[in-house]
């Protein structure tokens, strides 16, 4: 996407861009960040609700980094490929899916099985972040 147009008297300006979408793309990139830290906060509780050990939790924070770990890449890539605003829709709303798995969930296996959904949309997510400030943020503001 070029920030520049053309006007009629044949000067070319920069396009102003909003700040918009750089909050929400700032808010999608605390959400992954804080997925680890919440859980680790919560481990204690989470034992205690579901009836199990703390490291099946644990279990379930190193699923979601070897699902993002192991993804990334090739998200980055099916990202460029389909778009970085359809990759971000498609991240938010798998990450948003994980995290309401292990929210609801009522036993262990589904907070790991929720942590590697929430995983995957991370993967999906975080390349797609860094594309879209690149597209439409450049130069001074």
């Amino acid at each position: 996407m070029s920030n520049l147009i053309s006007v009629s008297d044949g000067v070319t300006r920069k396009k102003k861009t909003s700040w918009l979408p750089l909050i929400v793309i700032c808010i999608a990139q605390i959400m992954v960040v804080l997925n680890g830290s919440v859980t680790s906060v919560a481990i204690g509780s989470i034992v205690t609700d579901l009836n199990t050990s703390a490291t099946t939790v644990q279990t379930g924070l190193v699923v979601f980094s070897l699902v993002m770990a192991s993804l990334i890449i090739t998200a980055g890539k099916l990202g460029r490929t389909f778009g970085s605003l359809n990759a971000l829709r498609i991240g938010v709303g798998l990450f948003g899916i994980g995290e309401l798995v292990i929210a609801l969930t009522p036993s262990a296996g589904g907070v790991i099985a929720g942590e590697a959904i929430a995983g995957l949309g991370a993967a999906i997510l975080v390349p797609s972040l860094v594309a879209l400030i690149v597209e439409n943020y450049q130069g001074k503001y």
